[in-house]
């Protein structure tokens, strides 16, 4: 019995070998040409043009294998491009025939054209290359998943498919139903044959499947997505195996055993992360570290999925970081991070604000300023709100006497500059000395008569005084500035007011105020 099989099996082999040597001993042929009704090689993105700028026509040539080259004859060839189990031949219009070559499968020499391409016409080729034959394959359950030899190959209707010569087992599997086919592909068969698998009811080895994955990851069966996060369906019992991924993730399998007539749930395995290796050395103490986004990072371990991460580094009095880091999978990504102090007395900002002056003649400023490397120039203006006293005017008549004309008191505008160098005591008090010099002006108000007597008297002064900052945060302060005014000059008007009404021109004076600087 033993030998019986022995001798059956060696005989089948030897058999199949001759049969192999003697197909591919035939070489290239062409099983059928035929037009195509698309409009392939017309569409933009597809279409290509001859020397002469006519749109090519368009061969799709049929084929198991890849490496063909092509002579096209006195027209030559426009392109060929190798597309998915065919190549895209182009060709001038009313090319005659072409020569194709394969340096294994030997040359196909001066292959005529039954029919004469056109411009912008598609074209089909089935090309054999003498191991086989072409085939269609049908069942009789639409959209049936097909296996042949164990190999899954697609959905019914199957057109084009290459088989070698043989046996093969073709099998059908769809809407619980199955069907199995035993064909034998010979060299013998002229036409190109249609194997149909009959299939039958097989529901009760069926049982329902529910696929459920993490993370909405795509779920692969037989190499072709059926769903993301989840997939529902009904399988024959027995082991099955679905493939779930993930962008940046090893694809990962999970075999799981459907028992029929029962629903099965199946959680799948979560794709694993591409991972690579981010270290961040943060050299100012205390920091703290927040992630920005949907991305979160824990730096405490090195190895991380990768991706692109957004970093915040923070500590108070310091100014923050943020820094963005895409990590390659098993690619090292590091950084060092200092924080710097927070600069709330600039050495460069400029600034504006207001105060309240206090002194005999108090009113309100106006501060504009700059600070280039600590020196610190300054203009105010101080529109005058407290008041002198009262001070009576008298004209001499036309004998020598004194007549009364009215009354008036006076307010003191003042427009100063001032240089000053400033200090950093702390991070968040800072002194600038300041010496400057400040126009003063009077404005007279009537209090009896109908003259403003005094109106517009003038001075001037040195100031020598102290601007003390204080900033709570970035970009506002609060100042006291205390000063002396020393009187340099000033005109009779002014000088007899002010000795009438007790103001002295040369004063003490302190702004208590507000800064907002950039």
């Amino acid at each position: 019995m033993y030998i019986r099989r022995f001798f059956y099996v060696f005989l089948t082999s030897i058999l199949s070998f001759v049969s192999v040597v003697t197909a591919q001993a035939q070489g290239l042929s062409v099983d059928s040409f035929h037009e195509l009704e698309e409009a392939t090689a017309q569409l933009p993105g597809t279409a290509e043009r001859d020397q002469n700028g006519k749109v090519a026509a368009l061969i799709k040539i049929v084929t198991p294998e890849q490496g063909f080259t092509f002579e096209g004859g006195s027209m030559g060839i426009v392109a060929a491009k190798q597309k998915n189990g065919e190549i895209w031949l182009y060709l001038p219009g009313e090319a005659e025939k072409v020569t194709i070559k394969h340096n294994r499968f030997g040359v196909l020499r001066d292959y005529f054209f039954p029919v004469t391409p056109q411009s912008g016409h598609t074209y089909e080729m089935l090309l054999s290359i003498g191991t086989g034959r072409y085939v269609n394959i049908a069942a009789n359950i639409a959209n049936s998943d097909i296996y042949i030899d164990g190999a899954y190959v697609g959905k019914v209707p199957l057109r084009n498919i290459y088989l070698d010569y043989g046996r093969h087992t073709i099998k059908a599997v769809g809407d619980r139903h199955e069907g199995t086919l035993e064909a034998l592909v010979r060299t013998s068969d002229e036409q190109l044959q249609t194997l149909t698998v009959e299939m039958e009811d097989m529901s009760s080895h069926f049982g329902d499947v529910h696929v459920t994955v993490a993370n909405r990851a795509e779920i692969f069966y037989n190499g072709q997505k059926v769903g993301t996060g989840e997939w529902t369906t009904s399988l024959r019992e027995g082991r099955h195996t679905v493939e779930t991924y993930l962008p940046d993730c090893d694809t990962t399998a999970t075999i799981f055993t459907v028992e029929p007539q029962k629903m099965n749930n199946i959680a799948a395995k979560i794709p694993e992360a591409h991972t690579g290796y981010l270290n961040i050395f943060v050299r100012t103490r205390n920091v703290d570290i927040e992630t920005i986004g949907p991305r979160k990072v824990d730096l405490s371990n090195p190895v991380v999925p990768v991706g692109t991460y957004r970093l915040l580094f923070s500590r108070k009095g310091y100014d923050s970081q943020e820094h963005e880091y895409h990590v390659a999978r098993n690619q090292m990504t590091t950084d060092t991070i200092t924080l710097q102090r927070t600069e709330y007395i600039k050495k460069l900002s400029f600034y504006f604000g207001g105060g309240y002056m206090v002194t005999g003649m108090s009113g309100i400023s106006g501060i504009l300023g700059a600070v280039v490397y600590n020196h610190d120039l300054q203009l105010s203006y101080t529109f005058g709100i407290g008041k002198t006293g009262n001070k009576p005017w008298s004209e001499k008549d036309e004998y020598g006497f004194d007549n009364y004309v009215g009354m008036t008191n006076h307010q003191l505008t003042r427009l100063a500059v001032k240089y000053g160098y400033q200090i950093n005591l702390l991070q968040q008090l800072g002194l600038t000395p300041q010496v400057g010099y400040a126009y003063h002006r009077l404005n007279s108000s009537i209090v009896e008569g109908d003259t403003k007597y005094g109106n517009g008297a003038s001075a001037s002064a040195l100031t020598v005084g102290l601007k003390i900052l204080a900033v709570p945060f970035q970009h506002f302060s609060v100042f006291v500035a205390p000063e002396y005014n020393v009187a340099i000059s000033k005109d009779a008007t002014y000088n007899e007011i002010a000795t009438a009404t007790g103001f002295s021109p040369s004063h003490f004076a302190a702004t208590i105020g507000v800064l907002a600087n950039f």
